[in-house]
């Protein structure tokens, strides 16, 4: 039954999400192609390198945007649940923590989404696609790190649904 809530939860919130991700994508894809033909102009057309970090500044704030929106739509998720579809969903012959865990595992996704989201657009916006593989001795110490993070990601929606029963 936790599959059929993920599967849900996730339908409900990637109705919010990918529609302003795929937008916030193709202007960081328009920003990076304008920057890339603008860049040696400034001296002959001033207003150009202006209209451009206008541009960037669009794109950089647009990065946060998306990141706001994954956790925020989160925090909606779990105050509905708390709220006037609570009952609805409190209903269904399934245990409570079951609808906890369910949202704590998408906004959790959907954090990290984000968070490589963010990563992406930014590589396209400076136009720095650097990647290194890390060595197979460094395996561990990196798979404890992202392990720690999803801990800490899934800790602080439960912290934030907390909050929400509180209020």
């Amino acid at each position: 039954m936790l599959t059929n809530l993920l599967k849900y939860e996730f339908k409900t919130t990637g109705r919010v999400v990918l529609p302003i991700a795929s937008g916030v994508l193709v202007l960081n894809i328009f920003t990076g192609i304008l920057s890339h033909f603008i860049q040696n102009t400034s001296d002959r057309f001033p207003l150009a390198g202006l209209a451009l970090v206008l541009l960037n500044q669009a794109a950089l704030v647009s990065l946060l945007v998306v990141l706001a929106v994954c956790f925020f739509i989160e925090v909606q998720q779990f105050y509905r649940l708390l709220g006037d579809r609570g009952y609805l969903m409190l209903a269904l012959p399934v245990q409570p923590w079951k609808h906890i865990a369910a949202k704590v595992i998408c906004g959790t996704a959907w954090t990290v989404f984000g968070m490589l989201f963010s990563s992406v657009c930014g590589a396209l916006l400076t136009g720095d696609f650097a990647f290194s593989v890390p060595h197979a001795e460094d395996f561990a110490i990196w798979a404890v790190m992202v392990l720690i993070v999803l801990a800490l990601i899934a800790g602080a929606l439960l912290h934030t649904y907390l909050a929400c029963a509180f209020a």
